[in-house]
């Protein structure tokens, strides 16, 4: 992933050399768009076989959305993203949930009036919460619920994330479009907790990388700064 972007960035320069300018660039965008992300499920699915559930989906949709500054080609900002998958079995429903978010810090090698291309190192959260609700003989008085609760059962697990990723802008007047791509790692092995606060002993395993790629509609703007004078000895 670092020599892709290492090389793409390259190449943007030899095909344009003049694009890049001394002048300090700055400005401020927000974003939203769908986010797609590859995710080893096989832990939740060797789970859910034994016990009559269907397969996850590998590939996990998201909604995505965020924000950042351009500062002199820094980036400094933040995003978060979140999305769920349904599964069931003859008698039960299990909704898994995966999201988290992170604060971004990175540098732009090219900036131009009509696009730039940054790297960044997002540092956050991710996790997962698993529910599951029964389908059959559903009870839909107050009566019934207090006679028998606890009809909702829910675990969820989270973990500290270093994300490396590569965002391409380009501006459109007050809009423009954003393609974010990279790779969510976790060096921690999470802790499955229920719902009221006692650890689950056994909990479905979870990879310790996601590579994930978003695409965004985004608002805001820049310019650029005063070219810096040089002094005379």
């Amino acid at each position: 992933m670092k020599q892709s972007a290492a090389a793409l960035v390259a190449l943007v320069l030899l095909v344009f050399p003049g694009t890049v300018s001394a002048r300090a660039w700055g400005g401020g965008f927000g974003y939203f768009g769908p986010m797609v992300a590859m995710t080893d499920v096989d832990g939740f699915n060797e789970v859910f076989a034994l016990n009559g559930f269907g397969k996850l989906d590998q590939l996990h949709w998201l909604m995505a959305g965020g924000g950042y500054a351009l500062i002199n080609r820094v980036i400094i900002g933040g995003s978060g993203a979140g999305g769920a998958q349904v599964v069931a079995s003859s008698s039960t429903r299990c909704r898994v949930e995966m999201g988290g978010g992170q604060f971004e810090l990175g540098y732009a090698p090219l900036v131009t009036r009509h696009l730039f291309i940054g790297a960044a190192l997002g540092i956050g959260a991710w996790g997962y919460t698993v529910t599951l609700e029964p389908t059959s003989g559903d009870e839909q008085n107050l009566d019934s619920l207090l006679a028998r609760p606890g009809r909702t059962s829910q675990v969820s697990a989270s973990r500290v994330t270093m994300t490396p990723e590569l965002i391409i802008h380009v501006p459109i007047s007050f809009a423009g479009i954003q393609l974010k791509a990279g790779y969510l790692f976790s060096p921690t092995t999470p802790e499955w907790n229920l719902a009221d606060g006692n650890k689950l002993l056994s909990g479905p395993k979870l990879s310790n990388g996601t590579l994930f790629a978003n695409l965004n509609v985004a608002f805001g703007g820049m310019d650029k700064g005063r070219r810096r004078a040089r002094k005379d000895k």
